[in-house]
């Protein structure tokens, strides 16, 4: 599902709940939950990338 969904779907529990979401607010909504989107993509390309083989230099002559 998209970030801009989650967020809009947010926004609408919120406002079921009887609150209100300001334009702020909404964008602000979306801002958090698109970075943690980018977050979890940054860790799951972390989590699957292969392991560094560090690798002695060699000697200079």
């Amino acid at each position: 599902m998209k970030p801009e969904y989650l967020a809009e779907i947010v926004a609408a529990s919120i406002r079921v709940d009887g609150g209100t979401v300001s334009p702020f607010d909404a964008r602000e909504l979306e801002r958090m939950i698109v970075s943690r989107a980018v977050n979890r993509e940054r860790f799951i390309q972390k989590i699957r990338s292969p392991t560094f083989e560090w690798k002695k230099p060699l000697p200079r002559r």
